[in-house]
């Protein structure tokens, strides 16, 4: 990160004298003596400034120290004339902080002798449990300059976030990671407005999740729908495949069921003489997608449907109304059939799975029943892995589980039975009786366990910290090695 932070800061192969500067018990000089000795050591508050000189590769750096309380800030501006660049720290913890953090950083800004000079801000101590998130300090540094961030900037912010995760996952020992779909403000839609024939509007009613509100966008056919080869998702991928080390780079991006919901798919009459046009169109863009992808080194693609959950309720709550029971069964056949035209001749060693999610915006849900009125249809898609979400009994039992598998060797059935909704760790020996009770099912080497979704679906973001996140895959890992392993 230090690296990052100073080639922003345009200090390479330079000799500069760089200003640390924040609030008392920021961390500046616990950051001075990371960089120094290469370890974290307890420190004492500054009350006087102090001096180091650092040396990282042919970078020489005088870096000084100042104290943040509030005498000491008064002194700040005799250190000006000199500097190359100042680095603002801001205790990510200490949010009643902030306005104080906030004025003081203003200040600065409004230095004239300062108007060419860089200044990074850094959150310090933002990995632990109550920290601000990088979306808040993202907004903070908005409110700071008063102007709004550049593309160019967010994606500085995302790639440096991003790298971070991607390290954090592979630490933890999971063999295939994301990006955490950092880049996107939907699960879905950015994706499905990446499309040609795909446009965005204001659908003026937010979706029904239980006890939350959602933002109004939506996706309508602008056109035929096609292949975009430009789509923003395929250099989102190439980042990620660039800066993993061991891992499998794993793809994520939502079915094209996804069209056949919630109004995205009423105007097609205006682009197609008939239904099966629009079917065999849609079907062909995502299946030249998913083979770009694989052409960029992909060879795990996840592409998660919620029209599946949408389904069970609306099969359910129409089954004494034969007519409205027909049109949610022909979306049904309509989505097998497109789905398995999408992955149809893609290259043998591409793995390719699905998440069957009951929804998941701020902890919330949309659709609640088991699999039962689903399990003929999805015993019938071709994909190798299915992740089924089983952390609630709004699932129901495991049952249909032996129908999806459908006794295909070839097929994984993955287990959700730790929530991604909350931070509570689940009972670890109800985990194992419940992979038992599935093995009744279902082979234990046909199953594997996971969370039962992720851990957002939208920029809001779940009610859990990222250190209750963490927890939960080092959660999982734990389970799984103890049962597999031994296996």
């Amino acid at each position: 990160m230090v690296n990052t932070v100073l080639g922003y800061l345009g200090l390479y192969n330079k000799k500069a004298n760089i200003v640390f500067l924040g609030l008392d018990n920021a961390g500046k000089t616990a950051l001075l003596h990371v960089l120094k000795n290469d370890r974290v050591t307890q420190t004492r508050p500054t009350i006087h400034p102090h001096s180091e000189e650092l040396k990282m590769g042919n970078l020489k750096l005088n870096t000084y120290g100042l104290g943040g309380h509030e005498t000491a800030r008064k002194i700040w501006k005799d250190y000006f004339p000199a500097v190359h660049a100042i680095l603002f720290l801001v205790d990510s913890v200490d949010v009643n902080r902030f306005p104080e953090a906030k004025e003081e950083l203003e200040k600065i800004l409004a230095t004239p002798e300062l108007v060419n000079i860089p200044i990074a801000i850094l959150g310090n101590k933002i990995d632990m449990a109550g920290s601000v998130s990088v979306e808040e300090l993202k907004e903070a540094r908005k409110n700071f300059s008063q102007e709004k961030i550049s593309q160019e900037e967010l994606t500085k912010i995302e790639d440096q976030e991003i790298k971070r995760l991607i390290q954090k996952e592979e630490e933890l020992g999971l063999t295939a990671v994301t990006d955490g779909e950092f880049r996107r403000s939907w699960w879905h839609l950015d994706f499905l407005w990446g499309l040609n024939g795909v446009a965005k509007y204001d659908y003026k009613e937010s979706y029904k999740f239980h006890g939350a509100k959602t933002r109004t966008d939506n996706a309508e056919l602008s056109g035929k729908i096609a292949y975009n080869p430009d789509h923003p998702f395929f250099d989102a991928f190439k980042f990620v495949k660039a800066n993993v080390k061991n891992a499998v780079a794993k793809q994520t991006i939502p079915s094209p069921t996804l069209l056949f919901r919630d109004n995205r798919s009423d105007n097609w009459p205006n682009f197609y003489d008939n239904k099966k046009d629009y079917l065999d169109d849609l079907a062909t863009a995502y299946n030249k997608t998913i083979q770009h992808f694989y052409d960029l080194g992909c060879r795990y693609i996840q592409i998660d449907d919620t029209t599946w959950a949408f389904l069970i309720s609306k099969l359910n709550e129409t089954q004494n109304d034969p007519k409205e029971h027909e049109k949610y069964v022909q979306i049904a056949e309509d989505s097998v059939y497109v789905i398995n035209k999408s992955l149809e001749k893609l290259p043998d060693d591409l793995t390719v799975a699905t998440h069957i999610c009951r929804g998941n915006f701020k902890s919330t849900f949309l659709f609640s029943g088991g699999y039962e009125p689903i399990a003929k249809y999805l015993s019938q898609l071709n994909y190798d892995r299915f992740f089924l979400e089983y952390d609630s009994d709004r699932a129901g039992d495991l049952k249909p589980i032996k129908q999806i598998w459908n006794n295909r060797d070839n097929v994984t059935i993955v287990l959700g039975l730790i929530t991604s909704k909350n931070g509570q760790l689940e009972n670890p020996d109800t985990i194992t009786t419940r992979i038992k009770e599935a093995t009744q099912l279902v082979p234990l080497n046909n199953l594997a366990l996971s969370t039962q979704c992720g851990f957002a679906s939208t920029e809001e973001g779940n009610i859990l910290s990222e250190a209750d996140q963490w927890k939960k895959i080092k959660f999982v890992v734990k389970i799984a090695n103890n049962i597999w392993k031994s296996f």
